[in-house]
């Protein structure tokens, strides 16, 4: 692969044949990874770089966030827009993601919101709720398998757990970094969350009730 521009974020689709690039001109690329090549560029480009990209669990549409403090969500196939860019967050988007059919859809920003949307193909899409996140920011955010329990990093060096069909938290905030966390992971079976901070500390989480 041959970028001609900075790369700012990326991500696999779920097959793993699918790779999705955001760059600092603001625009998704799509390639194949066993060739190489592209597979089409997502147009109408943001003001300013890219952030985050994320595909859905089922692989039909990605779901991109920038500088500019919007997130948009692209037809995997055809790289068209669905719907207008979803407005609500204040501030620029560090971490965004998706699960099937672009049900549930979450922007992170600096300024401590969890913007979550349920995505409607017929009527567009429909904002539940604003989730006040870890305090001083988000940094990344992650959904476990079963699309209903978002768990989320942030500056202050906490993980959080959400419940996004009532919008309220579970439990309290993981404390385990010194320092904002930079990633969060759900494992496959979702029993454990991973959390890497700038401590250069990864924390494995047991969320098994038993």
């Amino acid at each position: 692969m041959i970028i001609s521009t900075s790369v700012r974020t990326m991500a696999f689709s779920p097959d793993s044949l699918v790779l999705a690039t955001g760059d600092g001109s603001g625009t998704v690329q799509l390639w194949d990874v066993e060739s190489g090549e592209p597979r089409g560029t997502l147009f109408e480009p943001y003001k300013g770089a890219l952030t985050s990209v994320a595909f859905s669990l089922d692989g039909a549409a990605v779901l991109s966030g920038g500088y500019d403090g919007t997130a948009q969500l692209w037809d995997a196939l055809t790289g068209e827009s669905w719907g207008a860019p979803l407005g609500g967050n204040v501030g620029n988007i560090y971490a965004a993601t998706s699960i099937a059919d672009g049900r549930f859809l979450v922007s992170g920003v600096r300024s401590s919101t969890l913007n979550v949307w349920e995505y409607d193909a017929m009527s567009g899409e429909q904002q539940l709720s604003a989730l006040t996140s870890n305090t001083g920011g988000v940094t990344s955010v992650d959904f476990g398998s079963e699309g209903t329990t978002l768990a989320s990093g942030g500056e202050d060096g906490t993980v959080r757990l959400w419940d996004v069909v009532i919008g309220e938290p579970l439990g309290i905030p993981l404390a385990g970094h010194v320092g904002e966390v930079h990633g969060v992971a759900f494992s496959p079976n979702g029993t454990t969350l991973a959390s890497a901070g700038a401590d250069g500390t990864i924390v494995l989480w047991n969320l098994d009730p038993d």
